[in-house]
């Protein structure tokens, strides 16, 4: 499951040929995605002007001495979640809590808990789904009513050479390096750091336009050569595992949120790919950089500068993909900047 989901998300886009992407010490004076302002009493979030921010929807739920809000966007398929857990009444056991059986990983602060879950974009939804909260010794039960979302589908077959040509792909030499590719994003993934969310988040771009929604089904064309004829092989589709952002080539590209930047260089299909670790099993990833502005092991804060925009990879234009990861599951990055996270 893990191997297929980071190859859904490997070919994100539409597949052109550019130079190979090198990574590079990060620039001093940075553009800004926009001002970090006070959208709530906790949390500073930079917006450019284009982007209309969304207040999140709230749910509380109080018993067995503790109160627990939990907030998204919306309570719906394919949103990530922010929890706060705080104690009413003393006690020397810490809270475990569960989503559908899941546990979320909590970070503790003086005055609470916090954490970050995933509503998964195949969650069985319209209904009712549970949470489960072990404390002193009792266990309770709360639920959550999900929404469900028409995600969109391309009907029309989408020609992309890096997936349609399966003789190039195929070659020994492509081969191993998407072999390659996998390996380190299979190594990568798979860890578990310590929290770095602060209280800041930041839009990727400066500018807001969605050129591809996230999980939307998509179509693609294949096929094989035999000497010069292509025969045509089954089309495939995958869902859209993060959302495409207008980006002229060149244009900036920020980081969401505070982390640790674990893959800085080219693959075959992101292209210029940096990956940021935020802890606890949540990524968010910016894909087709014409330059990468950090390098693997580096700390990067919201906001900051970490490339450039292109076409690298698989793409037929400039643009930028980004995604949001928690636990595997890939969720909409935009719900990231409703959430009220606090240190």
């Amino acid at each position: 499951m893990r191997i297929l989901l980071l190859f859904i998300l490997a070919i994100s886009g539409i597949f052109a040929e550019k130079p190979v992407v090198k990574a590079v010490a990060a620039t001093t004076a940075a553009p800004s995605p926009g001002v970090f302002r006070h959208y709530f009493p906790t949390t500073e979030i930079a917006l450019p002007a284009s982007y209309p921010f969304i207040q999140p929807q709230k749910m509380r739920f109080a018993g067995n001495g503790l109160q627990i809000d939990v907030f998204a966007r919306s309570f719906a398929q394919g949103q990530p979640a922010y929890i706060e857990i705080i104690k009413l009444k003393p006690a020397e056991s810490d809270p475990y809590i569960y989503f559908e059986g899941k546990q979320i990983r909590l970070t503790r602060y003086p005055w609470g808990f916090r954490g970050l879950f995933a509503i998964s974009p195949t969650i069985a939804a319209p209904g009712w789904k549970k949470f489960k909260v072990q404390y002193a010794g009792k266990t309770d039960e709360y639920r959550l009513f999900i929404q469900k979302v028409n995600f969109p589908v391309y009907y029309s077959t989408m020609y992309i050479p890096a997936i349609a040509n399966n003789t190039e792909v195929t070659k020994p030499d492509t081969a191993a390096f998407i072999q390659r590719c996998q390996e380190k994003k299979n190594r990568i993934f798979s860890r578990v750091n310590a929290d770095t969310f602060s209280n800041r988040l930041s839009f990727p771009r400066d500018l807001y336009r969605i050129t591809s929604p996230f999980n939307a089904k998509r179509v693609y064309q294949r096929y094989q050569m035999q000497g010069k004829k292509a025969v045509a092989l089954p089309s495939q589709f995958h869902f859209h595992t993060g959302l495409d952002m207008y980006a002229k080539w060149g244009d900036p590209i920020f980081a969401m949120a505070d982390g640790t930047a674990v893959i800085a260089e080219n693959m075959f299909y992101e292209g210029g790919f940096t990956a940021v670790d935020h802890g606890n099993g949540i990524f968010t990833m910016y894909m087709h950089q014409s330059k990468i502005n950090v390098r693997e092991g580096q700390f990067v804060r919201a906001g900051d500068l970490i490339g450039l925009a292109g076409a690298t990879g698989a793409a037929t234009g400039s643009h930028l993909h980004v995604s949001l990861f928690i636990d595997w599951v890939p969720l909409d990055p935009m719900g990231l900047l409703s959430l009220p996270i606090r240190n």
